[in-house]
């Protein structure tokens, strides 16, 4: 019951992220701690149950509204208001009765009395105790926290607008993690920072499948021409980003074998600069909405016709005895940089504020932009 009502207020809080005044209430008392201690022990005084209070603080904190430090104050004030709570209901006890009551008090009084100057210690000192211990005894795993979204709340499918608001900034998340593959193929065949980014692929899934079935969902509600439009898009939009991580999770798999220095290496290193600077590009643009960033990531994935087929060939001419295995590599390194770069600019054409057409057009086998770091 505990572990559902701590659920139930995170759904209930997650409305509140759209109150600007809730937000920046939230975001000034997390400066000032005592006002999060205060708060908490009038509240759980007056409801005269320190659960209650310590569940809505942690609804709070999962949805990103209250911070840690804030949370823990908090709950320390939670406690110090129910036991003021008890004490009042307890005053007309006697005997066994009153002094069980009066241990339970001063065990919990003397708790907070240690715990409050740690935290401020900890805080204002820098130096790591409490909340560093149980953050190393009990390790947050990354892909579990990879693997939630973070905006998306059902209750918000009764407002159209704000659940499409939702939907971009969760498609936002997910753009800003295909970085990731990028910075592992800078390291070596082995590496600890290739095999992290083989698990990015099911939280990303994960995470995927949960904004296709919020968005599904969003269907069966009331939608204005232009809400239906701008869902449409980023319905394709997701659908994108989806197919660039299966592509770079490919890319991350071929180029496992490929040395980093010599030809073959050095041009793996080429691309692999090449689509950083496309991706980064890209989530520049979602994030700003800047017409010179929509305009430069367009311009540097526009097709050029056989770019990619007068590497290959450039690249065989140089090197007449090249292995099978590093053939092939070639082969689907180019294809796999053609595919993303292709996908990227599709992608920029939907985040265009101009008209996009219905359909997409067919992409001529390996073509791709002109892009900075590709020499032929």
């Amino acid at each position: 019951m505990l572990f559902y009502g701590i659920e139930m207020m995170k759904q209930g809080a997650e409305p509140l992220k759209s109150l600007p005044w809730f937000t920046s209430l939230l975001n000034g008392s997390g400066q000032s701690y005592f006002f999060a201690f205060a708060g908490a022990g009038a509240f759980s005084f007056i409801t005269q149950s320190s659960t209650a209070v310590s569940i809505l603080a942690i609804g709070l904190a999962q949805t990103g509204l209250l911070g840690p430090f804030p949370t823990m104050m908090a709950i320390y004030g939670a406690n110090v208001g129910s036991t003021f709570a008890r004490m009042a209901l307890s005053s007309t006890l006697k005997g066994a009765g009153r002094q069980l009551t009066a241990y339970q008090d001063l065990f919990k009084i003397a708790g907070v009395a240690l715990f409050v100057p740690l935290l401020y210690v900890e805080v204002l000192g820098r130096v790591p105790l409490v909340c560093r211990f149980i953050e190393w005894r009990i390790p947050v795993s990354e892909e579990v926290d990879d693997a939630q979204p973070q905006y998306l709340y059902d209750e918000a499918l009764d407002e159209p607008a704000t659940a499409l608001d939702l939907i971009e900034k969760e498609q936002l998340r997910l753009a800003r993690r295909l970085r990731r593959y990028s910075a592992a193929l800078r390291t070596g065949p082995g590496s600890p920072e290739r095999a992290e980014a083989l698990l990015i692929d099911e939280p990303f899934a994960a995470v995927a499948a949960r904004i296709d079935r919020f968005q599904h969902e969003l269907v069966n509600h009331q939608l204005g021409p232009g809400e239906t439009e701008r869902l449409t898009k980023l319905q394709t939009r997701l659908s994108l980003t989806v197919y660039l991580a299966d592509s770079m999770t490919t890319l991350t798999v071929v180029t496992a074998a490929v040395p980093p220095g010599g030809r073959l290496g050095d041009l793996v290193s080429t691309f692999v600069e090449a689509l950083d600077f496309v991706l980064l590009t890209m989530i520049e643009a979602i994030e700003s909405g800047d017409r010179s960033s929509l305009d430069l990531l367009k311009r540097i994935t526009e097709d050029h016709g056989d770019l990619m087929q007068q590497v290959r060939q450039d690249y065989l001419a140089e090197e007449r005895s090249i292995e099978t295995a590093d053939r092939a590599a070639l082969l689907q390194v180019t294809c796999v940089f053609a595919r993303v770069v292709w996908m990227t600019h599709r992608f920029a054409r939907l985040i265009d504020a101009s008209p996009v057409d219905g359909q997409v057009a067919e992409r001529p086998a390996g073509t791709v932009g002109v892009l900075p770091g590709v020499v032929v």
